[in-house]
């Protein structure tokens, strides 16, 4: 299956060093990209779109959503969310964490409690390209007491993310930093809650201290989801750290704008990550 898309108005890129480029007609073949401006002889295509000089951009990534069964979220009641994003540009989804499932209870999550879940999810909700959108399901709540063994169940079962939200970081760091490792040996990736509590209130207040150590891949939401950390720790993880900083729609407006502003100033907005962290109790 082909297609050519043609009369493309403005082109977009998503490389921060260069946004637009000079494409007026991308050739699709099996599902991707084949040829950007194909040449006439190469036009021949299954389906032709005139984009009408419309815009053409990569899809976008939500990377902070809480899907439970499939698109229907209990937390709301939210019915057909992901189609819907679909048609805002989102085709791809990272899963934040399966939480809002009824009768969960936050304050008695055992090893054995999170990993099913995770992988049932992983094995459901994650399996299915739903409206045409990627999404990644089955990311693990870490608690303490898990074993490499439950790592190895969760790659196993393809599972892509893990999590800190309502791990109780206290003085002893090791397990919260042999988590980290075994997620990584694993090819998973460590995503961490930060900032205040969580809509729950079960979450532990996580800022640079925190993620001075633990050198998660993600920091979630630093500038709110919803409370954001304080600007000092905002200043201090752009400046004397190196992973992703994600900022929500569910976040404090002015804490996004000091970070943007600060990631700009140094030359790392590559490091920005965006997410909506919905459905979810805050809408």
């Amino acid at each position: 299956m082909s297609i050519l898309i043609r009369n493309i108005g403005e082109f977009f890129t998503g490389d921060l060093a260069q946004p637009t480029a000079a494409v007026r007609s991308i050739l699709i073949s099996g599902g991707r990209i084949a040829i950007l401006n194909p040449p006439a002889h190469e036009c021949k295509a299954d389906t032709v779109l005139d984009a009408a000089g419309g815009a053409v951009m990569p899809g976008l990534v939500d990377g902070h959503v809480h899907p439970v069964f499939g698109e229907w979220t209990p937390a709301q009641d939210c019915i057909g969310w992901i189609g819907n994003y679909l048609h805002g540009g989102t085709t791809t989804m990272i899963s934040a964490g399966e939480l809002h499932i009824p009768g969960l209870d936050y304050d008695n999550l055992t090893p054995e409690l999170v990993t099913s879940l995770a992988v049932v999810t992983a094995a459901t909700t994650g399996r299915v390209r739903w409206s045409g959108v990627k999404l990644q399901a089955g990311t693990v709540l870490l608690v303490p007491g898990l074993t490499e063994s439950h790592f190895d169940r969760l790659a196993a079962a393809g599972v892509k993310w893990v999590k800190f939200l309502f791990y109780p970081f206290g003085q002893d760091t090791s397990e919260a930093r042999n988590y980290v490792v075994w997620s990584h040996a694993r090819n998973m990736r460590v995503k961490v809650h930060t900032g205040g509590v969580s809509r729950s209130g079960a979450s532990v207040v996580c800022g640079y201290d925190v993620l001075s150590w633990l050198q998660p891949d993600v920091a979630a939401h630093v500038s709110g989801g919803p409370i954001p950390m304080s600007d000092e720790d905002i200043d201090a993880v752009v400046d004397r750290t190196s992973f992703a900083l994600e900022v929500c729609s569910s976040g404090n407006y002015r804490s996004t704008h000091r970070l943007v502003e600060r990631l700009t100033s140094r030359g790392e907005l590559s490091r920005l990550t965006l997410g909506t962290d919905t459905p979810g109790g805050r809408g």
